[in-house]
């Protein structure tokens, strides 16, 4: 889904709802991405972190603009284990290069025992566009 980083979403989804014959869908997570490594940000960088909109706000914006959904949870398998992949997601999704000493700090960080953050679930999002006459 790109609604996680659209400024003007309102402006996207009318845009959307024109494009689509008879049915809209969107597929969010149920927490703001990056759900991973959201703890490890102000360690990392010394500041907090921008929190992205994630499944219960685009439910209330739908809601606002009078767009009565249908919400489907789907899980999600757990993360990999393995140390090297989640180094390489953790320095991606921190936008931290390899070698800096924001990369030393995760290092460290991640060293730390701790269990791995549950998958969230997804939510996909159907709602009838207002001009579409035909039923989903």
């Amino acid at each position: 889904s790109v609604a996680h980083d659209v400024e003007d979403i309102d402006g996207f989804l009318g845009a959307m709802e024109r494009a689509a014959r008879r049915l809209c869908v969107a597929v969010l997570l149920e927490v703001p991405p990056p759900y991973e490594v959201d703890a490890l940000w102000p360690r990392v960088h010394g500041e907090p972190r921008a929190t992205l909109p994630a499944l219960p706000e685009f439910l209330a914006l739908q809601l606002a603009r009078g767009r009565p959904c249908e919400v489907r949870l789907v899980e999600r398998p757990s993360p990999p284990a393995d140390p090297a992949v989640l180094l390489a997601r953790a320095r991606r999704m921190l936008w931290v290069r390899e070698g800096s000493a924001k990369d030393q700090a995760l290092l460290e960080l991640l060293a730390e025992s701790r269990p791995p953050a549950p998958a969230p679930r997804l939510g996909v999002v159907s709602w009838v566009p207002p001009l579409s006459s035909t039923p989903p």
